[in-house]
Order: C-alpha cells, then sequence, then structure tokens
C-alpha cells in the first residue's frame, strides 16, 4: 500500500518546485501598500508574521455582509498550529482561534464556509487522533467558540481533509478526505448533526462514508471540496487515479459525480498524454445549463520547461460538458508569455462570463528562485482572450505563490491570499479593484 503519509507530505512541504524557490527566496520588507498594474490596483491587506497572527493562509477568503473577510492560515498561533482569523475594512486582524493540535485540531489548509447565522465551518489535516477534524466556530457576543463536529481515526472513514466543506441541501455536511477509506486513497462523506442539541465543545456530529477511493479508475486522494447542483448531486475532482499506470502511476485525475440517488460514477479521466491537463488539485464550477469547469495544475503546453530542463506543462483551464466532452478553455505557457503556471484554486466567473484564477507562478520571470516567476492574478475573458490582472513582484512584498480560490464581490472586487512573501515570508491577503 502506498505510504499515504509521505505522499502527503511531499504534496504539502516537498514538491520540487515549491522547495527550490522558497529556500532561495529573501523577502524584502514592505516599501509600498498599492500599486496599480495591468488596469488593476492592487492593495495590500495583510502581512502575516508567522507568529500568534498566523502564518501560510493556503485557503482563500470568505466575506460576511458587513465586508470582514474569514480565512485560516495553516500555521501559527498561539502554538504553531494555525489559526482561524477575521479581518475587517479596518485592516486590524483578530484571530479568532489557535488551534492547540489537540481534539480542536492542526494545520487547518482549507478556506471556510459560513452558514446563516454567521456560525463559520472548516477542517484541520491533522489533529484530533492525528487524522483531522471538522470544526464549527459560533459566535457568543464578542468571543468565538469553537466546537469538534467530527475527529476522523484515519481508518475506513477517513483521514487528512485537504478540502473544506459544504452544506447540502439536505442541511448535511459534505465534503472528502485525502486519505484513509478501504483502501487508504480517500472518501467521500457526509456528516449529520445529533438528535439533540449540544453544549459542549465536542459535539460529535454522524458520519457515513458515501465512497472510498480505490486508487483504480474511480480515483485516488481527493485534495478538494465539493459542490452540489440544484437536485442534490454532488460534483469533485481526485488529483490522482484514474487511468491506471499513467502519470507516475497514480493516474493523471478525475472528475465525478455522486448522485442524489446515490451512485457514484466518473465522469472524465485525465489521459497520460497530458494535453488535456494532469492533476486537478481543486474544485469544479457548475453553471446553468450542467457544464463544469475547472483547473488542472500541470498538462497543456509542452512548452513549459524549468531552468533545469525538466518537462512541466503549466496547466489548464478546462470544461466538461453534460456528456463528459472535455475542453481546454485555456494552457498556461509559463515563462514563455508570463502568463502564469501551474494553477492551484478553483475558477471564479462573473456574469459575462470571464473567469478568474490564481497561478501558483508565472508572471515575472526570474523570481522566487527559478524562471517561473512568482504568481499571477489571471482572467480569461468570455471571448477565449487571456489577461494577467497581477502578477506578484519578485521582491515578494505584497506576497508570493498564490494557490487559493478568488473571491469576488458584488462590485468586481477579487480578493485572495498568497501563501509565502510579506512579512517573515508568511503570506499576505490583497485586493485586486478594477
Amino acid at each position: 500500500m502506498t505510504n499515504h503519509r509521505q505522499v502527503l507530505t511531499s504534496i504539502l512541504h516537498c514538491d520540487l518546485r515549491r522547495s527550490a524557490f522558497v529556500v532561495a527566496l529573501v523577502c524584502a520588507l514592505i516599501v509600498a501598500s498599492t500599486e496599480s498594474t495591468f488596469a488593476q490596483t492592487f492593495t495590500l491587506l495583510y502581512s502575516f508574521t508567522g507568529g500568534t497572527d498566523g502564518g501560510t493562509p493556503y485557503g482563500g477568503v470568505i466575506m460576511d455582509a458587513a465586508g470582514n473577510l474569514y480565512g485560516t492560515t495553516y500555521v501559527g498561533g498561539s502554538r504553531g498550529y494555525g489559526t482561524v482569523y477575521m479581518l475587517p475594512a479596518s485592516g486590524n486582524e483578530t484571530v479568532l482561534h489557535s488551534f492547540t493540535g489537540g481534539p480542536d485540531g492542526a494545520y487547518p489548509k482549507a478556506g471556510l464556509t459560513m452558514d446563516r447565522a454567521g456560525n463559520l465551518y472548516g477542517t484541520t489535516v491533522f489533529g484530533g487522533h492525528g487524522f483531522g477534524t471538522v470544526f464549527k466556530l459560533s459566535r457568543t457576543g464578542s468571543n468565538w467558540i469553537l466546537s469538534t463536529l467530527y475527529i476522523f481515526s484515519g481508518g475506513t472513514d477517513g483521514a487528512e481533509p485537504f478540502g473544506g466543506i459544504i452544506f447540502g441541501l439536505d442541511g448535511a455536511i459534505y465534503g472528502t478526505t485525502d486519505g484513509g477509506g478501504t483502501a487508504g486513497d480517500g472518501t467521500l462523506y457526509k456528516l449529520v448533526p445529533p438528535a439533540t442539541f449540544c453544549k459542549t465543545v465536542v459535539c460529535y456530529w454522524t458520519e457515513t462514508v458515501l465512497h472510498s477511493f480505490t486508487g483504480g479508475e474511480d480515483g485516488m486522494f481527493p485534495s478538494a471540496g465539493l459542490i452540489q447542483d440544484s437536485v442534490g448531486n454532488l460534483y469533485g475532482t481526485t488529483t490522482y487515479g484514474g487511468t491506471p499506470g499513467s502519470c507516475s502511476t497514480f493516474g493523471c485525475g478525475t472528475v465525478f459525480e455522486y448522485g442524489a440517488v446515490g451512485n457514484y460514477q466518473v465522469l472524465y479521466r485525465f489521459p497520460p498524454s497530458g494535453e488535456s491537463g494532469l492533476w486537478p488539485y481543486d474544485g469544479l464550477l457548475l453553471d446553468a445549463s450542467g457544464n463544469l469547469y475547472g483547473t488542472a495544475n500541470e498538462g497543456g503546453d509542452s512548452q513549459c520547461v524549468s531552468d533545469q530542463g525538466q518537462y512541466y506543462s503549466c496547466g489548464v483551464i478546462f470544461k466538461l460538458d453534460t456528456s463528459g466532452n472535455e475542453t481546454v478553455l485555456y494552457a498556461f505557457t509559463g515563462p514563455e508569455n508570463g502568463d502564469g503556471a501551474f494553477p492551484y484554486g478553483a475558477l471564479v466567473r462573473d456574469s459575462e462570463g470571464n473567469f478568474y484564477v490564481t497561478t501558483y507562478q508565472g508572471g515575472i520571470a526570474g523570481g522566487c528562485g527559478t524562471e517561473w516567476g512568482c504568481g499571477t492574478v489571471f482572467e480569461l475573458d468570455g471571448s477565449g482572450s487571456p489577461h494577467v490582472l497581477y502578477a506578484f513582484p519578485i521582491a515578494g512584498q505584497n506576497g508570493i505563490l498564490p494557490e487559493a480560490t478568488l473571491l469576488r464581490d458584488a462590485n468586481g472586487n477579487l480578493y485572495g491570499t498568497a501563501d509565502f512573501g510579506g512579512i517573515n515570508n508568511s503570506g499576505t491577503i490583497f485586493k485586486l479593484t478594477p
């Protein structure tokens, strides 16, 4: 059996592209909070120190009706196990919870979900029994109280939930784990609340495993969250699996559906040729006609080559129609055109059909330890034309290496996070104004 923890460690900490530039980077002090580029105004909203305020915000942000932003940091906090934070319009960050590594969890990688009452929900990759948790943060006056909803055992119930959660039409929580299950290759799970109201901080919900991934044609390692359509069907991706024996034996990834009547099916398996994309890390976007849209971290353009001469195709934006036919809407070229490389996040779409996404690298060549660049905020407009809205500068003052999904507000402003850069190379929160 695959050593799942070694695979996870490689993805989180030892990815070849990440290690070279993170080690090599020496971050500059912040010299400016705003600058204009590509007809956008960039505003640095917050720079994490890596201390009690948190550090390395892998997940994106969400916004309440008052304009406050909420998110998670993977590390930092009072115990170093990560935080849940709020950033109001004033820019004074407040840590709502510092994870302890105990029953509350440790190292939250995904962003948050907010219910109608303003409560926050999320996951931690580790903590609990060592295999992750699902948590809720409730506001009581000026205080926020964390309740642990579920602790994964690392067995058939799942382990290491990389992705966040959604609320289904039935009021249940749905999500994925990157490990665990019957084969150790991840699960699709459902949580329902207890029949009686809980007043304790540990208030376990009941879990049902809807699907255990086998690592074969059904997929392997679902690292993203889910989406649901108007009739209750769930859609998601697996980073690996699909076509056995391809893409370093793990498979190149899949797009799947879990139907409202309880049937699991693979809608698309990424082929080993790579032209259609490889390794979708994040979730999907659904349009009114039932078409699905997403990003694959690699695949596409064959000219995307590293400075060591290694081949890395730079990723794609794809569409999957209701018949299961995939179309590459855009293939990133990396250093060739500065458009971006290696998109990890999901897509955001406006009413005019324009897509927005971050790329982990690309942009200004020569930064972050390699020629790839430090990342971009990218737009693919409704006609299929690419636009780099912002390229992160190589000095790192505004952040580098963004991987989270963007947030777009009603005024067209984009909000996001960068994993590193800023103060102490601990990540930033930013805003792009059209």
